[in-house]
């Protein structure tokens, strides 16, 4: 879905089922505005006709609340991880220290909310 990558089929009708649910939502010309692209990009897309930009995945990974990440992810087949998922191994990596510097931030953060 980049310039560094070779699409094929199931990736396309992948990225048009996404294209689909979002279009549905909000219409073809509507979906291409808040995209920043034409409704024919739209419409080339949803055949499997022309490969989005960059750009473009950014935007939907944005509209649908993913890192883009998980859209390329989702959009090639491969696993998603869940936020939370991906946050446990990070803390789990962390050095003993840096455990305890995020354990200070978690009760200063708990200490200071209302309610």
């Amino acid at each position: 879905m980049s310039a560094s990558t070779t699409v094929n089929e199931s990736e396309r009708a992948r990225f048009a089922e996404i294209i689909q649910e979002l279009e549905q939502s909000r219409g073809k010309r509507e979906l291409a505005r808040s995209l920043g692209v034409s409704h024919n990009a739209v419409r080339s897309w949803l055949k499997g006709t022309v490969d989005p930009k960059l750009e473009s995945l950014e935007q939907v990974a944005a509209m649908r609340g993913e890192t883009l990440e998980n859209l390329l992810n989702r959009i090639r087949g491969r696993e998603i991880r869940e936020p939370l998922e991906q946050l446990t191994d990070l803390i789990r990596a962390l050095p003993f220290r840096d455990l305890i510097k995020l354990l200070r931030l978690i009760v200063d953060i708990l200490e200071n909310r209302d309610g």
